[in-house]
């Protein structure tokens, strides 16, 4: 795998970022210890991601398919623009938050929202480390179809942090639970007094469906322009959620990874 991993990266990646990428990877499956140190690498657009070590060789993945893949940017339409307001529904560490404001050259606004707070710990580190904190909000909560508190259930690997404990069940992880705040979709976006909204990314690992059912109630008096979902086959319905955005009046399309669990869908309102 870590060959693989290199090979994707070197047309894409710095290289000495793909070097100690794959030096700690090798560690960690070898079962090396490697500490519990931080890996600062250099990403294509100038800007620095804060990783912590345990969670390689697969936030390696989560690189790839932002800055290599362009899983978000399948087209010019969905390259952001100076100047744009994006929610990043799912942000991780904040890759796909630093990626979009590189595009933006620094230029524009994104609402980075992420339950997980062994995550935040690290979206937070981000944000600071690039000098972008007046670029990106940070909402600590997971979106979903209640406003109050839910369980989130954290993995090794937390990119799979869920609502949804049958989502990490069937892979059969190990999990930790945290007690979150929740939000509904319309309720984040008031707070937020947020009118247009020129990008929304959703991946919230299992409950997308809950996010884009609940979209009616906020396109009354907001617009989100386009919309990006990666949907888990597992628990979601991809014919489903490509006929909600649809009826919202979306133009949408697919894109398969070849991948036995995920698609991308794209919306644009028109």
């Amino acid at each position: 795998m870590i060959n693989e991993l290199i090979e994707y990266s070197k047309q894409c990646l710095p290289k000495e970022s793909v070097i100690k990428l794959a030096r700690v990877s090798k560690q960690i499956i070898k079962g090396e210890s490697v500490g519990d140190e931080d890996l600062y690498i250099a990403l294509p657009d100038g800007n620095v991601l804060i990783i912590p070590v345990s969670q390689l060789p697969e936030v390696w993945w989560n690189i790839l398919h932002i800055y290599c893949f362009k899983d978000y940017t399948p087209s010019t339409e969905f390259i952001p623009k100076p100047g744009w307001i994006i929610i990043d529904l799912g942000a991780y560490i904040g890759t796909y938050t630093l990626y979009s404001l590189g595009l933006m050259g620094r230029n524009g606004t994104v609402l980075a929202v992420e339950p997980n707070p062994l995550a935040i710990h690290y979206l937070r580190m981000n944000v600071d480390v690039n000098g972008l904190s007046d670029n990106v909000v940070i909402e600590p909560v997971a979106i979903t179809s209640n406003t109050g508190y839910s369980e989130l259930y954290v993995g090794e690997y937390w990119g799979t942090s869920t609502l949804l404990k049958n989502y990490l069940g069937r892979y059969g992880y190990r999990f930790r639970r945290y007690k979150v705040r929740t939000l509904r979709i319309e309720e984040l976006i008031k707070k937020h007094d947020l009118r247009t909204i020129n990008l929304m990314k959703v991946d919230v690992e299992g409950c997308e469906t809950l996010v884009i059912n609940y979209l009616w109630r906020v396109l009354s008096n907001a617009l989100i322009e386009r919309i990006i979902v990666e949907v888990h086959r597992y628990v979601s319905s991809t014919y489903d959620l490509m006929l909600k955005l649809r009826s919202l009046g979306y133009e949408v399309w697919l894109k398969d990874l070849g991948l036995e669990n995920q698609v991308f869908i794209y919306a644009v309102k028109h």
